[in-house]
């Protein structure tokens, strides 16, 4: 077919151009002397997504591994999808798929950087999406809502690395060398070092909650609002698998995350019951944790328990 290898000339030729400004051009221009141009991008973004992934790696405590060059290059693929409306949801399908791939593969700094380019590239995109729902079917009302809670998720490992930066920041405590009696000889100025520690302390406690407070809302939010989870079937077999596979390797983090986070605010006696929570069948959570989760997250019960009994 002459038109089909046209169109795959053509889509060859696209995913050799990196400045978007040329590529739009040339897209226009496609587009004005009668060529598919929607399944020219669509075949432009599928050449570079078909590239597989160098590993799985469903381990990594906190999904550090960072995106490398040929996974810019999917981002970027994505791009194609932004110059027209009647695209939106491929875009939305096409980059919930690759970002299901990213969180599967230890990469959650790849679906943010999906999110972010998504924002900058087209500013209204998620409103377009929200305004077709009333009438969209069931595969657009699931992808809208996949791409919500991979942005819930986002906003709350965001939240959560805030926290961390800035349990850094804590003052230190003032230390008395009791043997400089020149420096600390004056009570005078041991109560001005004394106060002005307890000020920074008292500045950071109030800083360090409200960072905290309402990042542990986001957290329960997160475990008790049915994430990830399609509340009607679909027929895709594939994507219902990776969904079951991201609350897996998801679930069992954020716990640890919001163990991290009470006991950090001293909320011993929360962080025990967050077993409770676990095991409700309300929510059946117990479900996404591996043998291996069970035994690493009964330490912590165990920490926080022990907690609990010097309270």
């Amino acid at each position: 077919d002459i038109a089909d290898l046209t169109i795959d000339t053509y889509a060859e030729f696209l995913n050799t151009i990196e400045d978007k400004k040329m590529g739009e051009y040339l897209r226009d221009l496609a587009e004005n002397v009668g060529l598919d141009i929607e399944e020219i991008v669509r075949r432009v973004v599928d050449q570079t997504l078909q590239k597989s992934f160098d590993n799985n790696t469903m381990g990594n405590v906190r999904f550090t591994i960072e995106t490398n060059d040929e996974d810019k290059q999917k981002i970027s693929a994505l791009e194609w999808l932004c110059f027209s409306e009647e695209q939106r949801i491929d875009l939305l399908l096409t980059s919930n798929s690759l970002s299901r791939a990213f969180i599967l593969n230890g990469k959650i700094n790849g679906v943010k950087e999906i999110h972010d380019m998504l924002d900058s590239r087209v500013p209204t995109f998620i409103n377009d999406i929200r305004n077709m729902l009333p009438l969209a079917s069931a595969q657009i009302t699931h992808g809208y809502h996949e791409y919500i809670y991979f942005q819930k998720y986002i906003d709350t490992d965001k939240g959560y690395t805030k926290w961390i930066k800035y349990q850094q920041k804590k003052p230190k405590e003032v230390k008395i060398d009791e043997s400089n009696e020149f420096l600390y000889s004056d009570d005078i100025l041991r109560s001005t070092a004394e106060k002005k520690y307890n000020d920074k302390m008292g500045t950071w406690n109030l800083k360090n909650q409200d960072i905290m407070e309402p990042l542990i809302k986001q957290f329960y939010d997160l475990l008790i609002s049915g994430w990830m989870i399609d509340d009607s079937q679909i027929e895709d077999f594939d994507r219902s698998q990776q969904l079951i596979e991201i609350r897996n390797v998801t679930i069992p983090k954020v716990v640890h995350m919001l163990h991290s986070l009470l006991t950090g605010a001293e909320r011993y006696r929360e962080s025990f019951e967050l077993v409770n929570l676990i095991a409700s069948e309300d929510y059946q959570l117990y479900l996404c944790f591996s043998p291996e989760d069970i035994k690493s997250f009964l330490k912590l019960v165990r920490k926080s328990a022990i907690n609990v009994l010097k309270l």
